[in-house]
This record gives C-alpha cells, sequence and structure tokens, in this order.
C-alpha cells in the first residue's frame, strides 16, 4: 500500500512539474513575441533572445523524451538548457562584456577548426581553399590573443554561480561519455540499451529544467526591459516554490552525487 502511494505521488508530481514546465515554455514565447523588434545581432538584447528562443526549443524536445521515458538523454539536452541559462545570467550582469567573450570564443573555435582542416588535405587542396586561408589570416591579424571561456568561468562572471552545480552534474552524468554515465548501460549480467535511472532522477531533472526556464524568462525579461507577458513572472516563480517544497520532500531530492 505504501509503494502504491508513494507511486502515486511521484506522478503527481512529474505532471505538476511538466504542467508548469510547458507554461513557461510557453510564456517565454510571449516574452520573446512582445520584446520588440530585432537590434543588430551583436546586441546584448538580440542574444539574450536567441538564448531563450534556443532554450524553449531544447525544452519542447526535453518534453517528447521524458514522456517516453528517456531521461538519460533528456539529461544531455537540459545541459545545454543550463548553459544557455548561464549565458543569458552574464549578459543580465555584463552586457557588451559577454557579448565580446561570445564573440571571441566562435573566432577561437572557427580558428581551431580550420587550422584542423588544413592539416588534413594535401597541398594541392589547400591552394583551393583561397576563403578559409583569408579567414584564418585575418583573424590572426585582427585577434590576436582571442581565447575561449568555459561555462564555469561564464558562470563566475554572472549573477548565478551555483547553477553550474547543475552543468557539472549533467555532464558528468549523462552528457560525457564518463565512467558514470557508461555505468548505466551495463548490469550485473548484461548490457542495457535503456539506461538505467537513479532514486527521484525524473523529478530532479524536471527541477533543474523548470529553474533553468524560469530563471532564463526572467533574465531576458529584465534585459529586454520588461513585457506585458513578463508581468506572470511573479505568478509562476510562486508556483514554482510551492512545487519544490513537494519536491523537497522527497528522499533522494538531491543532486545524485551529493547523496
Amino acid at each position: 500500500m505504501k509503494q502504491t502511494q508513494s507511486y502515486f505521488k511521484k506522478w503527481i508530481l512529474i505532471s505538476k512539474w511538466l504542467r508548469l514546465i510547458k507554461e513557461l515554455e510557453n510564456l517565454g514565447r510571449h516574452i520573446i513575441e512582445e520584446s520588440g523588434s530585432t537590434k543588430r545581432p551583436s546586441d546584448p538584447e538580440t542574444v539574450a533572445k536567441l538564448l531563450l528562443i534556443r532554450t524553449v526549443s531544447h525544452v519542447a524536445a526535453i518534453r517528447s523524451l521524458i514522456k517516453k521515458r528517456m531521461v538519460v538523454e533528456a539529461r544531455t539536452l537540459t545541459r545545454s538548457c543550463v548553459e544557455n541559462f548561464l549565458w543569458i545570467g552574464s549578459l543580465a550582469e555584463n552586457g557588451e562584456q559577454t557579448v565580446a567573450i561570445m564573440r571571441d570564443n566562435d573566432l577561437k573555435y572557427r580558428k581551431l577548426f580550420g587550422e584542423r582542416l588544413l592539416q588534413s588535405v594535401t597541398n594541392e587542396q589547400k591552394k583551393q581553399m583561397v576563403n578559409l586561408r583569408q579567414m584564418l589570416k585575418d583573424i590572426k591579424e585582427d585577434w590576436p590573443d582571442v581565447r575561449t571561456v568555459t561555462p564555469k568561468e561564464i558562470a563566475e562572471k554572472g549573477v548565478i554561480k551555483e547553477t553550474y552545480i547543475f552543468y557539472s552534474e549533467l555532464s558528468m552524468d549523462s552528457a560525457h561519455p564518463t565512467t558514470d554515465s557508461l555505468s548505466r548501460h551495463l548490469s550485473d549480467t548484461s548490457f542495457c540499451f535503456e539506461p538505467k535511472l537513479r532514486p527521484s532522477e525524473t523529478e530532479n531533472t524536471l527541477w533543474y529544467i523548470a529553474i533553468t526556464l524560469l530563471g532564463a524568462c526572467v533574465g531576458v525579461n529584465q534585459i529586454v526591459g520588461g513585457t506585458q507577458a513578463g508581468k506572470k513572472l511573479t505568478e509562476m516563480e510562486a508556483r514554482y516554490q510551492r512545487i519544490y517544497q513537494q519536491h523537497t520532500t522527497q528522499k533522494n531530492f538531491l543532486p545524485s552525487k551529493a547523496i
């Protein structure tokens, strides 16, 4: 009887998280629609909107994965949402400085990719890659000190440093091929194509998504100067807190590595 009650409570909680996440997804769309015309691509406001759009798109896929019980796959995509949120937090705090960091990241990766591509082709093929060689030359001349910045560094530059804990956990147990994530596919006697889940992992994943999407909506609404849709955020935050209070009564509500 107790096991049945526990199972029932678990799925009620999952349903509440899914309902809240769906409404936050719609709210994010409304914030974008009401935020005015698009400015230049490198404007902090435009970049923040694009990050929220990317997050909303990811969340739609995550909800589908959760309903199909593909929780580890959903966690892998949730990691991307957390990274989007870290950038939004940095944009809210540092604006143009964060955009410059994102540009430097892009230039560095383009440079690395271009150099590796040239190393993998023949000399005759290199001669034909005029545009690529010119791009690498321009980057070297115009941005000689360009470097990449890690998500950890971005978290430390923003106002949501604690969120990096989520990012680290999702990287370790789902996104990267670590011993932790690979062990999900191994039982005592055979391999498992359906990865093993830990206690309360579905609920915890939904919690991460909810707090990330809520924070992204709050951050972007602030960056664009407020919207009519954004006025609903206070209500959404209150609903989030009520569900979170129910969430914390579970035995294994903390990140798996903290238990």
